[in-house]
């Protein structure tokens, strides 16, 4: 049985500040438009979704506060949507680990408008530069970012 969160699941929701997701470690999917306009959220931690695939269209666009983003541990992710991460605009720091994204599918204007406060740029923590990049090569939106190892 497939573990999924619902299209649309938590969108609009203002007040949100933020969310413990480390007990849906078995989610395999997240819908179209999940967590969208949650513009009070931070800060946001997908590291404990190891079993994740898919990360639907829209998801996060919006979430104009968020500044700090973990995606360690998405080992097992293999597409994001379209327009997934886009206005985040406060965004300043990205979290990949030792995560190879060279592999994984993207769809256009995925983090569009990431860092925009900041001049469009930020610092993506990788395990080597190399990693950083490669992230950064499938996200042309990050292209100004910098790349730290952790």
């Amino acid at each position: 049985m497939r573990t999924v969160l619902p299209d649309n699941f938590m969108s609009v929701f203002g007040g949100l500040i933020g969310l413990d997701i480390r007990y849906l470690v078995n989610i395999e999917t997240i819908g179209n438009g999940c967590l969208v306009d949650c513009d009070s959220l931070t800060r946001f931690d997908l590291s404990a979704l190891r079993n994740l695939y898919a990360i639907g269209e829209g998801f996060m666009a919006g979430c104009s506060e968020v500044k700090v983003l973990d995606l360690r541990g998405l080992y097992a992710l293999y597409s994001i949507g379209y327009f997934s991460f886009t206005m985040l605009n406060r965004l300043d720091t990205i979290f990949i680990g030792d995560v190879d994204w060279s592999h994984k599918v993207v769809g256009d204007s995925c983090f569009e408008g990431a860092g925009y406060y900041n001049g469009s740029m930020g610092t993506i923590y990788a395990d080597t530069v190399e990693l950083g990049n490669k992230f950064k090569e499938k996200f042309p939106n990050l292209s100004n970012w910098f790349v730290e190892v952790m």
